[in-house]
């Protein structure tokens, strides 16, 4: 037998969920979607922190510029899981980047130099072990919005397309911004870096 006879027929077998499911995997669905824009968002907005991650997952020289591209591709990501046009491919693009990630963090742990993934930028610190174990349940989850939306119809609309495109481009450039200008720690530690000789440290701590 053919892998495609193999692959359709196990397809085939794949439990029909109930109508009743659609409302739990829609929330399932919006939750993953935010879950990813806030994830992307956060290093379009400062991406250097996650960039300067990639040094430490064990990677080609050559690979970890393309690392620039994760962030906007989340926040698309995300909005379409969100919108639900074309759920069932959203789901796979996600089940992909998922499994994508947790290979990525995997032979990061070879290293043994990686203590945070950077999945959420610099506003979470998460373990590579416990990242790659929250992948799989997200794996397992974008897996039942597939198998849910799987024979909906795929219908393109140029206004779709067209946006898209154009949160591709803003958040991309955003992202290449970031990076060549990382965001300024105007923290209360960092005053007199910035004011030397004002006095204000000592007027802040009295």
């Amino acid at each position: 037998m053919s892998l495609n006879g193999i692959l359709g027929g196990t397809l085939t077998r794949l439990p029909v969920y109930p109508p009743w499911a659609r409302r739990p995997v829609t929330l399932a669905r919006w939750l993953l979607g935010i879950m990813f824009i806030y994830s992307g968002m956060a290093k379009v907005v400062d991406a250097q922190p996650f960039m300067n991650t990639l040094q430490l997952y064990n990677l080609p020289d050559w690979l970890i510029p393309l690392g620039a591209l994760m962030p906007p591709f989340e926040v698309l990501l995300g909005a379409a899981l969100i919108a639900g046009t074309v759920p069932a491919l959203a789901a796979l693009a996600a089940m992909g980047l998922l499994a994508l990630f947790s290979l990525l963090l995997a032979v990061a742990l070879t290293g043994g130099e990686l203590e945070s993934c950077g999945c959420f930028g610099s506003n979470l610190d998460t373990s590579p072990g416990w990242a790659i174990v929250r992948n799989l349940v997200l794996m397992a989850l974008t897996f039942t919005i597939w198998n849910f939306h799987r024979f909906d119809d795929i219908r393109w609309r140029r206004w779709q397309v067209g946006g898209a495109m154009a949160l591709l481009l803003v958040t991309g450039t955003y992202t290449g911004f970031t990076i060549q200008a990382p965001a300024r720690d105007n923290s209360l530690a960092q005053v007199g870096n910035f004011f030397p000789d004002s006095g204000l440290i000592d007027d802040a701590v009295l």
